[in-house]
Parts: structure tokens; sequence; C-alpha cells
């Protein structure tokens, strides 16, 4: 029997009101998967399609969560997560961004 060890996303960025999580690819394509609002009970809100979004491995993939829970309607959230995801970027050399989520964070706006 193999056991995979799954290496568990890094923060890569933390506010007052936006967590980033963050998981290397291979190529310079990069996963932005925006976080519901959670259960009411839990504390932290938590990573979302996680496998269907690496790919294997190809794609690098930031995880963000509006820790405010605010449905990313904070005002400035949108300038930090645009923010974020650009220092991301310039640091991984990627050359393509696809963004994806269950809620409305995930439309380009």
């Amino acid at each position: 029997m193999t056991v995979s060890t799954i290496t568990p996303p890094a923060v890569f960025h933390q506010s007052d009101r936006v967590k980033a999580t963050s998981l290397a690819g291979r190529e310079p394509r990069l996963v932005v998967s925006f976080t519901g609002v959670g259960k009411p009970e839990a504390r932290h809100q938590t990573e979302e399609f996680v496998k269907s979004s690496r790919q294997d491995g190809r794609n690098h993939v930031l995880f963000v969560s509006d820790t405010l829970r605010s449905w990313y309607n904070d005002p400035g959230i949108f300038e930090e997560i645009l923010d974020v995801v650009g220092r991301y970027r310039q640091a991984h050399g990627i050359t393509e961004t696809v963004t994806f989520g269950i809620r409305w964070a995930a439309m380009a706006r």
C-alpha cells in the first residue's frame, strides 16, 4: 500500500480581512480559488477545490479567504486581493491566471 503525503497550503498573505494560502505548481499557471464564508460554527474557512485546482501539481494555486465573511464586500478588499495575486504572480513567473469559486468573488470586476 502506498501512502501519499499531502503538503498543506502555506500561508502567503494574512491580514485582518484576507488570508491567502498557496501551493506551488510546475507550470506558469495560477488558479485563484475563492472560499465561501464557511459554516457559522467554524472558526476559519477551509481551502476549497484543492485537488481539482492543482491538476496533479501542474498549477500554482492561491486559496483566498475573506476572514471577515463580508462576501468580499469590505471596502478595499478587492484592491488588497489584486495586490496579493499580483505579488504571487511576480514571485513565481506566472503568465496565466484563472479564478473560480462557488461565490461571486471569482467573477471579474
